[in-house]
């Protein structure tokens, strides 16, 4: 009734952010899956025009390579940077 947009925010693991590897301190591997967990999860959004935020080209992007994104010897969990980073990422969708 109120016209309100939804989005799925995709969080950005460690693994997947070339800088960020490092973080992985129990050695995960995206090979380890026959399916590309990220790109099933883009189709199956995509194919049902479910809006989403993916904030994975900024930390990919981030200017400063060697500060950390992640929190110590944690591949899933964004720090303070990581956390502004997504907040950039959301912002950018809903002011367009």
């Amino acid at each position: 009734q109120k016209n309100v947009s939804f989005y799925l925010l995709i969080s950005p693991i460690s693994l997947q952010v070339p800088s960020q590897k490092q973080m992985n301190k129990l050695n995960l591997d995206l090979e380890c899956s026959e399916k590309n967990g990220r790109e099933t999860l883009l189709n199956i959004l995509k194919k049902n025009k479910i809006k989403f935020i993916d904030p994975l080209d900024l930390f990919i992007e981030n200017k400063s390579k060697d500060e950390k994104l992640y929190h110590q010897f944690d591949t899933n969990h964004p720090n303070k940077k990581g956390h502004e980073l997504i907040s950039k990422s959301i912002i950018q969708i809903l002011q367009n």
